[in-house]
C-alpha cells in the first residue's frame, strides 16, 4: 500500500508531466480550486440582482479612483458562444448563472444548474435550478438531425413504425415501437417523467 507521500509525489509528477501544473510543480489541482472566488470577495466586487438576475459593478473605492466611477453599476458578462453569460472576476473566467448560485447560497456549485425556461441568460434566480447531468441533458433541445420531429423517438427501419427510447446512465433503453411518432413521443414522456424530476 503507497503512504500518503508516496501519493502526492506521484500526483504532483503526474501534473508537471501532463501540463496541468503549469510553472509551479507544487501547484496541485485542488491549490487551484482554493483560488476559487468565495462569496464574500465577489459580493465586494459585484451586485447581483435576484429579482432581473442581472450582475453589475459594486459602488468600490478602487472602482471610483481608477475608473472614475464609470464601472460602478454597469452591467457585467458577456456571451460565452454556447448561450451562457460570463465574465472575468479577480482573473478567472467565471460562468454568471454559477456565480449567481454562489452569491445567494455561498457555495461554489459542483452540481449542475438549469434554466427553469431554457433560457441560459435569464439569470434570475427562481429561474435556476440545482440538476443532475441526466436531468439536465432530458431538458435539452431535439437535436437537429432528428427526422421524427420528437424528442426520444427514431424511425424503425427494420420492423416499421417508431421506436420510442430514452438514455439512462450512458445507456439507450428501448421503450417499445409505435405505429406514429406521437404514440412512441408520448411513452418517451412518461418514462422521462418517472425517472427524472423535471422543474
Amino acid at each position: 500500500m503507497l503512504k500518503v507521500g508516496a501519493v502526492v509525489q506521484r500526483l504532483e509528477h503526474w501534473l508537471v508531466k501532463s501540463g496541468v501544473a503549469g510553472s509551479n510543480p507544487a501547484r496541485s489541482a485542488i491549490d487551484r480550486k482554493c483560488d476559487m472566488i468565495t462569496q464574500i470577495e465577489l459580493r465586494e466586487l459585484l451586485h447581483y440582482d435576484p429579482h432581473t438576475g442581472i450582475f453589475t459593478h459594486a459602488d468600490r473605492k478602487w472602482h471610483r479612483k481608477y475608473y472614475k466611477g464609470k464601472r460602478v453599476g454597469k452591467a457585467v458578462g458577456s456571451d460565452d458562444g454556447r448561450g451562457y453569460l460570463r465574465a472575468t472576476v479577480k482573473y478567472k473566467v467565471y460562468k454568471l448563472h454559477r456565480l449567481a448560485w454562489l452569491y445567494m447560497t455561498g457555495v461554489y456549485p459542483d452540481h449542475q444548474i438549469n434554466f427553469a425556461n431554457g433560457n441560459k441568460k435569464d439569470l434570475r434566480w427562481r429561474n435556476l435550478r440545482k440538476a443532475s447531468h441526466q436531468s439536465n441533458h432530458h431538458k435539452m433541445k431535439m437535436f437537429k438531425n432528428n427526422t421524427t420531429g420528437y424528442k426520444g423517438v427514431t424511425p424503425n427501419k427494420r420492423d416499421g413504425g417508431y421506436r420510442a427510447q430514452i438514455g439512462v446512465n450512458c445507456k439507450n433503453i428501448n421503450l417499445g415501437n409505435y405505429s406514429s411518432p406521437e404514440e412512441a413521443h408520448l411513452a418517451y414522456l412518461r418514462a422521462r417523467d418517472q425517472l427524472f424530476i423535471l422543474d
